[in-house]
């Protein structure tokens, strides 16, 4: 198994609908291939978790690069994986409102994720997306 973490930039004018579209192309396709992951938005800043087989993440990780929704795509970890963070998951979007973005997300935070079991250098990394403010 293999697990890939990037960030990038959502595009101006990002609307939620959007972040709707997301989830559900992500869902299907991380379905149909086995894989699972987390998607987190903080209102100007996405940050997502790919995991699956090697192959299939890189296939879609490629086409995620060319999705207009966003931009600044910057590859966080490239890791093989022993285990799953997120084997419940085949996709899961966590948005939160942001001062970029009030209107984004119910108001919750991203403890559902941070506080998963995971090792400790995917924890930080998380960790250090939860502290920034979109």
């Amino acid at each position: 198994m293999f697990r890939l973490i990037y960030v990038s930039t959502a595009k101006f004018g990002l609307a939620e609908t959007d972040l709707a579209n997301i989830l559900e192309q992500a869902t299907t396709a991380n379905a149909q291939r086995g894989m699972t992951g987390v998607l987190l938005f903080n209102g100007l800043n996405f940050l997502q978790m790919l995991e699956g087989e090697q192959r299939d993440v890189m296939e879609i990780f490629n086409r995620i690069v060319r999705d207009s929704r966003h931009t600044s795509v910057v590859t966080v970890l490239q890791e093989p994986a022993d285990e799953r963070v997120f084997p419940d998951w085949s996709m899961q979007l966590k948005a939160r409102p942001s001062t970029a973005n009030p209107g984004f997300g119910d108001g919750t935070d991203f403890s559902d994720v941070t506080d998963r079991p995971m090792p400790e250098h995917l924890s930080r990394i998380f960790g250090n997306f939860d502290t920034l403010k979109g």
